[in-house]
């Protein structure tokens, strides 16, 4: 597996069933890991979204996980902070306890469209 792979989902599962936290500072820990060290920085996962396709790994990941943090019940997340689910204002904050920049925020826009419609 290619190593920027690797370190970013060990960081994407070790949130799984959570709240989203700081994205890159969890790569860059699973990273060090790593032989040979992968730049696991903003901009090197920027250019991996953009170049990689549909069924990359990571991509996969991260879409599942957006899509569960997206989704996520108001009820039982505290880190929701009361914001609708399927919103724009839910997806701001998870980018926003991801700890991404909004040319991240764009991408992930781009690539991982969230539901236009909240669930009933």
């Amino acid at each position: 597996m290619n190593p920027l792979v690797e370190a970013f989902t060990s960081a994407l599962r070790a949130m799984e069933n959570g709240a989203p936290k700081k994205l890159l500072s969890r790569a860059e820990l699973e990273a060090e890991e790593l032989d040979p060290v992968p730049d696991v920085s903003e901009a090197r996962l920027r250019e991996h979204i953009t170049s990689s396709g549909p069924d990359d790994q990571l991509r996969i990941d991260l879409h599942l996980n957006l899509a569960r943090w997206d989704n996520a019940g108001v009820e039982d997340n505290p880190w929701t902070g009361d914001t609708p689910p399927n919103t724009e204002e839910r997806r701001a904050l998870v980018i926003k306890y991801l700890q991404l920049d909004d040319e991240t925020a764009a991408v992930f826009a781009e690539h991982f469209p969230r539901p236009r419609t909240p669930p009933p």
